[in-house]
């Protein structure tokens, strides 16, 4: 009788930390390639990849790999400047730069 009580409690857990490594295998996938995981509040979690061009300077998204946002010296010679995102996205809201002008956006 006692060998099944002490073998039953180890049986629950190693299933139970089979099930957490499924539930997490995403996120450490993500974790793996340097990204971080996102979640607005209308979809499920994401992995948010890098860019590789992060901190090239820009003037408009579509020269970056994710977005082009302002820093605090964005104006230089009545010229919009910004630098390439760390990251592919972003959630909430935040300032990018499209075609020369700073727009604040809400993502979710």
């Amino acid at each position: 009788m006692k060998r099944v009580l002490v073998i039953v409690p180890i049986v629950i857990t190693v299933i139970a930390v089979g099930i957490i490594f499924i539930v997490d295998s995403e996120k450490f996938q993500c974790l793996l390639k340097g990204g971080i995981m996102l979640q607005g509040l209308s979809s499920k979690p994401w992995c948010n990849l890098p860019t590789s061009d992060a901190g090239k300077e820009c003037t408009d998204l579509s020269q970056c790999q994710g977005y082009c946002k302002p820093n605090n010296e964005s104006e230089l010679n009545n010229e919009i400047i910004g630098i390439c995102s760390e990251y592919m996205t972003s959630v909430g809201c935040f300032e990018w730069i499209y075609n020369g002008t700073i727009e604040k956006i809400c993502a979710d």
